[in-house]
């Protein structure tokens, strides 16, 4: 393992998949390789891309239209670009399976969270904070599905009803990016698009804890300027997790020959 890049930035994602898979993580963010692709992941993007549109006219119209026509096209116009990067599916998913996906995905947020939030000021809005003096990270950015004064909150998808607490992490790294860019203090809640049999969306509020992200965000700061000295060994400095969930060949390009799994 050896690092390939010289500039990277933390994101509140990029920080959850460092504490779930270190190994992983860097042989992505350090050495520059290639993850699966997952259609998973490309289906939550599509659902992203309506509400983006969504809510981007609604700025600026001072209205919501719910066009659904309007948001199905951007939504598996979106799908079908990211599925030329040859997606990872699931088994018994395909390109068909994945569309009905996005498409059941669209209505429900429409009808089951759209009508329970106001028109918000920024959507998709990019905030950053620069970390000066540092070998390899120049920033913690994230970018904000939805910001309206004093709540900040992100569209997830998921196969099943999630818990408040899996999301805090990231939900406090983009709190304290909104304090830092002059946003005042934000609470957090996430709008979850359920793709199971029975499709249904879940609004929750997830606790924000700023002290917490700051710890997460030194203490990862501090493990990469070690790495950067070349000090410890990079295969001993990120060790894998093989009790992670998503540790599997069908979600970890790097599983086939992963000490820590063999």
């Amino acid at each position: 393992m050896q690092i390939n890049v010289d500039q990277l930035s933390i994101t509140g994602s990029t920080l959850d998949s460092f504490l779930s898979c270190q190994r992983q993580w860097a042989k992505i963010h350090l050495e520059g390789l290639n993850g699966i692709p997952s259609a998973r992941a490309a289906i939550g993007t599509s659902i992203h891309k309506a509400a983006h549109v969504l809510w981007s006219d609604a700025i600026e119209t001072k209205e919501k239209d719910t066009n659904i026509t309007k948001l199905l096209d951007a939504a598996i116009q979106e799908y079908q670009e990211l599925d030329k990067t040859s997606l990872q599916y699931d088994t018994g998913e395909d390109k068909n399976t994945a569309e009905h996906e996005v498409v059941k995905g669209v209505e429900i947020f429409i009808g089951d969270i759209v009508p329970y939030f106001d028109i918000p000021q920024y959507t998709e809005k990019y905030l950053s904070i620069d970390i000066p003096n540092h070998p390899l990270v120049n920033k913690v950015t994230g970018t904000a599905d939805y910001i309206i004064q004093g709540l900040i909150s992100d569209l997830k998808s998921t196969k099943r009803k999630c818990v408040p607490t899996r999301y805090s992490s990231q939900l406090s790294i983009y709190s304290l990016l909104a304090e830092k860019n002059n946003l005042g203090s934000c609470n957090a809640s996430i709008q979850n698009v359920i793709l199971k049999q029975k499709p249904e969306g879940q609004i929750f509020t997830v606790p924000v804890d700023i002290k917490k992200a700051e710890f997460l965000v030194s203490r990862m700061l501090k493990t990469i300027r070690i790495a950067a000295e070349g000090v410890v060994p990079l295969e001993i400095l990120f060790r894998g997790n093989p009790t992670h969930y998503l540790c599997s060949v069908k979600y970890c390009n790097f599983f086939n020959g992963c000490p820590y799994v063999k």
